[in-house]
Protein backbone atom coordinates (compact mmCIF):
# COMPACT_ATOMS: atom_id res chain seq x y z
CA UNK A 1 0.00 0.00 0.00
CA UNK A 2 2.79 2.40 1.11
CA UNK A 3 4.52 1.65 -2.19
CA UNK A 4 1.23 2.34 -4.33
CA UNK A 5 0.77 5.81 -2.42
CA UNK A 6 4.56 6.64 -2.90
CA UNK A 7 4.03 6.12 -6.94
CA UNK A 8 0.71 7.70 -7.33
CA UNK A 9 2.19 11.21 -4.96
CA UNK A 10 5.29 10.79 -7.25
CA UNK A 11 3.37 11.24 -9.97
CA UNK A 12 1.25 13.82 -8.88
CA UNK A 13 4.58 15.71 -7.70
CA UNK A 14 6.22 15.57 -11.03
CA UNK A 15 3.35 16.43 -12.64
CA UNK A 16 3.16 19.74 -10.75
CA UNK A 17 6.79 20.57 -10.92
CA UNK A 18 7.53 19.42 -7.36
CA UNK A 19 11.02 17.74 -5.96
CA UNK A 20 11.22 14.30 -4.83
CA UNK A 21 13.83 13.55 -2.37
CA UNK A 22 14.79 9.78 -1.44
CA UNK A 23 13.80 8.93 2.38
CA UNK A 24 10.64 11.29 2.35
CA UNK A 25 9.16 11.83 -0.74
CA UNK A 26 7.66 15.33 -1.54
CA UNK A 27 7.94 17.01 2.16
CA UNK A 28 10.10 19.91 0.48
CA UNK A 29 8.19 20.02 -2.78
CA UNK A 30 4.74 20.39 -1.07
CA UNK A 31 5.87 22.63 2.05
CA UNK A 32 7.26 24.97 -0.56
CA UNK A 33 4.11 24.76 -2.73
CA UNK A 34 1.68 25.84 0.26
CA UNK A 35 3.99 28.36 1.06
CA UNK A 36 3.89 29.53 -2.46
CA UNK A 37 0.56 29.52 -2.42
CA UNK A 38 -0.37 30.98 0.91
CA UNK A 39 1.66 33.64 -0.11
CA UNK A 40 -0.28 34.05 -3.33
CA UNK A 41 -3.77 33.68 -2.19
CA UNK A 42 -2.63 36.48 0.64
CA UNK A 43 -1.18 38.96 -1.45
CA UNK A 44 -4.79 38.80 -3.67
CA UNK A 45 -6.35 40.18 -0.57
CA UNK A 46 -6.91 43.77 1.00
CA UNK A 47 -5.83 44.35 4.53
CA UNK A 48 -7.60 45.72 7.85
CA UNK A 49 -5.77 48.00 9.51
CA UNK A 50 -7.07 49.04 12.84
CA UNK A 51 -6.52 52.69 13.83
CA UNK A 52 -6.68 52.64 17.30
CA UNK A 53 -4.28 49.22 18.09
CA UNK A 54 -2.68 49.34 14.81
CA UNK A 55 -3.79 45.35 14.23
CA UNK A 56 -3.87 44.28 10.59
CA UNK A 57 -5.20 41.53 8.80
CA UNK A 58 -6.00 40.28 5.36
CA UNK A 59 -10.01 40.09 4.92
CA UNK A 60 -11.91 38.83 2.45
CA UNK A 61 -15.25 40.92 2.32
CA UNK A 62 -16.70 43.97 3.57
CA UNK A 63 -20.45 44.18 3.90
CA UNK A 64 -22.77 42.69 5.98
CA UNK A 65 -23.96 39.49 4.72
CA UNK A 66 -21.12 37.47 4.59
CA UNK A 67 -20.70 34.84 1.76
CA UNK A 68 -18.90 32.27 3.89
CA UNK A 69 -21.67 32.57 6.18
CA UNK A 70 -25.31 32.12 4.32
CA UNK A 71 -27.93 33.04 6.82
CA UNK A 72 -25.84 35.57 8.51
CA UNK A 73 -26.87 39.24 8.20
CA UNK A 74 -24.63 41.60 10.35
CA UNK A 75 -25.78 44.29 11.98
CA UNK A 76 -23.44 46.23 10.44
CA UNK A 77 -20.98 46.96 7.33
CA UNK A 78 -17.98 44.56 8.94
CA UNK A 79 -14.55 43.23 7.76
CA UNK A 80 -15.30 39.49 7.61
CA UNK A 81 -12.95 36.56 7.26
CA UNK A 82 -13.55 33.01 6.73
CA UNK A 83 -13.07 30.84 10.18
CA UNK A 84 -9.65 29.19 9.95
CA UNK A 85 -11.34 27.00 12.80
CA UNK A 86 -14.88 26.26 12.11
CA UNK A 87 -15.14 22.22 9.79
CA UNK A 88 -18.37 24.04 8.46
CA UNK A 89 -18.82 27.68 6.46
CA UNK A 90 -18.18 30.24 9.36
CA UNK A 91 -16.76 33.54 9.66
CA UNK A 92 -14.61 36.09 11.74
CA UNK A 93 -15.84 39.69 12.31
CA UNK A 94 -12.39 41.19 12.43
CA UNK A 95 -13.61 44.72 12.52
CA UNK A 96 -15.92 47.77 11.28
CA UNK A 97 -15.81 51.26 10.78
CA UNK A 98 -16.84 54.26 13.43
CA UNK A 99 -20.43 55.56 12.74
CA UNK A 100 -18.83 59.06 13.71
CA UNK A 101 -15.36 59.61 12.56
CA UNK A 102 -15.60 56.46 10.00
CA UNK A 103 -11.67 55.33 11.09
CA UNK A 104 -11.59 51.75 11.04
CA UNK A 105 -11.43 49.86 14.33
CA UNK A 106 -10.71 46.04 15.68
CA UNK A 107 -13.79 43.91 17.91
CA UNK A 108 -10.97 44.34 21.09
CA UNK A 109 -13.06 46.45 24.16
CA UNK A 110 -10.03 48.52 23.97
CA UNK A 111 -11.08 49.84 20.26
CA UNK A 112 -14.51 50.11 19.78
CA UNK A 113 -17.71 49.22 21.14
CA UNK A 114 -21.03 48.07 19.20
CA UNK A 115 -24.33 50.18 20.63
CA UNK A 116 -26.78 50.18 17.90
CA UNK A 117 -24.06 50.83 15.86
CA UNK A 118 -19.94 50.49 16.48
CA UNK A 119 -18.03 53.43 17.73
CA UNK A 120 -14.25 53.93 18.25
CA UNK A 121 -12.99 54.66 22.00
CA UNK A 122 -12.35 58.26 21.43
CA UNK A 123 -15.49 58.72 20.14
CA UNK A 124 -17.33 56.96 22.85
CA UNK A 125 -15.22 58.83 25.24
CA UNK A 126 -15.98 62.34 23.64
CA UNK A 127 -19.34 61.85 23.55
CA UNK A 128 -19.58 59.68 26.90
CA UNK A 129 -22.70 62.03 27.95
CA UNK A 130 -24.82 60.47 25.06
CA UNK A 131 -24.51 56.77 26.33
CA UNK A 132 -26.69 54.92 28.59
CA UNK A 133 -25.19 54.57 32.11
CA UNK A 134 -24.11 51.16 31.99
CA UNK A 135 -22.01 52.04 28.89
CA UNK A 136 -20.79 55.28 30.79
CA UNK A 137 -19.80 52.99 33.42
CA UNK A 138 -18.15 50.21 31.54
CA UNK A 139 -15.67 52.85 29.78
CA UNK A 140 -14.82 54.33 33.01
CA UNK A 141 -14.43 51.14 34.57
CA UNK A 142 -11.96 50.04 31.72
CA UNK A 143 -9.87 53.78 31.93
CA UNK A 144 -9.60 53.59 35.82
CA UNK A 145 -8.26 49.60 34.92
CA UNK A 146 -5.99 50.88 32.36
CA UNK A 147 -4.48 53.64 34.29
Amino acid sequence: MCCLLRTVVGIFAKDLGLHITEGRPWVQGWSKMAAELTEKSLSDKPIFSCSSCAFECHYEYFGKKPPCSKSVMLLEDAYVIRDPFSPSAGHLTIGGNCCLCSKNVCMAQTCSIFYTKRFCISCVEKNIGEFPFEIQREITQHNLSSN
